[in-house]
């Protein structure tokens, strides 16, 4: 938005100019804020859990894999361990971010993961 409103505008008349790029601006962190908060409120605390729910489906992938190993059947490749310690860091990160809201029992939870 602040890219159109710098583009937009004769240089004849700056106030006029400035004005409207100032309304322009103002208009977009208007427009911005109200879909970060309203329309599409990705908090940290919900970016948490679905990290957290990814960690314990990659370590079922891994135990399923693991079973499978121990009894000698044929496994794909699936790099289960690679995903689960993407995702525990993502959540990891996510829990840290987050600021209003009551953490503690998202927090033991990731830690307990994080150990297993």
């Amino acid at each position: 938005m602040a890219a159109v409103a710098l583009a937009l505008g004769s240089e004849s008349d700056v106030w006029q100019t400035a004005l409207d790029r100032s309304i322009a601006i103002g208009v977009g962190v208007t427009i911005g804020a109200f879909v970060a908060l309203i329309v599409w409120p990705d908090k940290a605390e919900d970016r948490a859990r679905r990290s957290l729910r990814e960690a314990w489906a990659a370590l079922a992938s891994y135990l399923d894999e693991a079973v499978g190993r121990t009894m000698g059947e044929e496994q794909s490749d699936t790099d289960a361990d690679k995903e689960y310690r993407k995702q525990i860091k993502s959540a990891r990160e996510a829990v840290g971010q987050a600021r209003l809201a009551k953490t503690e029992r998202l927090e033991q939870q990731v830690q307990a993961t994080a150990r297993i």
